[in-house]
């Protein structure tokens, strides 16, 4: 029978002095969940910087308190305030820069703005949907031409560094034709994003080989966004790895893998690239 280990003892104070310290006050967890609301959250007013930091209307500086993001700001009026760095729509920090100007703040998740009182300001979208459209006439519904594919049909989005190393975990990973249609509904009828263009560059396809009637081939991409607001972008460049079969209805994919280079994405991806 083993005996407890020493190397850490886990031992009780000895003594109401503080000459000794047992070692499970740096190591318990129900301690340290004590400790913030003890030191920072509850019947504390905490240090956040300096008026001559953010000497001008906008100006903003990104720290903590605690464990908690904050940012301090000046407002258009001159008057600061001292506001959560946490989205309300899915908790995602709004501000990553340590300091700067804005005139507002907006989530790189979804792209709801904030006063630089912390105020809720806007909501990209909040009266309708993704809208697309085609000069052709004639053209499949979109939902038919999302159709390319067959009814077991794979997609994979993965950065480069997970491919090369084998790991299974990708960005997004649909395995059926089924999967993409609920995607495609997911963007038209729920999803509420920022208005921007986004253009698709695909260079030429080169045929790697063919495997009993599957062929393989691969061509490199790259994405660009622009939106009105804001400067452009590179949103996404990578090389697409397809196996595409042969079917009484013409050329299908039987899969595709989109490996980006990019080794951080936004996280407003949302739709196969």
């Amino acid at each position: 029978m083993s005996e407890p280990s020493t190397v850490f003892p886990q031992e009780d104070w000895e003594a109401d002095g503080t000459h000794r310290i047992p070692f499970v006050a740096y190591t318990s967890d129900e301690l340290y969940k004590r400790e913030p609301e003890r030191f920072f959250y509850e019947g504390h007013w905490c240090y956040v910087g300096l008026e001559a930091e953010i000497p001008n209307p906008g100006d903003y500086k990104r720290t903590v308190v605690g464990e908690r993001s904050v940012v301090m700001v000046r407002d258009a009026d001159g008057a600061i305030n001292v506001v959560e760095n946490v989205c309300a729509h899915r908790g995602m920090r709004f501000c990553r820069e340590r300091h700067g100007n804005r005139k507002h703040f907006v989530c790189p998740d979804h792209q709801w703005t904030y006063a630089l009182g912390g105020e809720l300001k806007g909501v990209p979208m909040r009266r309708g949907g993704v809208v697309f459209a085609s000069f052709d006439q004639e053209v499949a519904s979109f939902e038919e031409f999302l159709g390319a594919d067959t009814d077991d049909c794979v997609y994979r989005l993965q950065p480069r560094e997970n491919r090369e190393r084998g790991f299974p975990l990708a960005t997004l990973a649909f395995t059926s034709k089924g999967m993409l249609k609920d995607r495609v509904y997911g963007i038209t009828e729920t999803l509420f994003q920022d208005l921007y263009r986004q253009w698709h560059i695909v260079g030429a396809p080169v045929i790697r080989g063919v495997d009993a009637g599957r062929i393989r081939c691969e061509a490199n991409h790259a994405v660009f966004r622009t939106k009105l607001s804001d400067a452009s972008s590179v949103f996404n460049l990578g090389r697409y790895l397809d196996w595409v079969v042969k079917t009484p209805a013409g050329l299908k994919f039987a899969s595709r893998e989109c490996i980006y280079d990019c080794e951080m994405i936004p996280n407003s991806i949302i739709y196969p690239v």
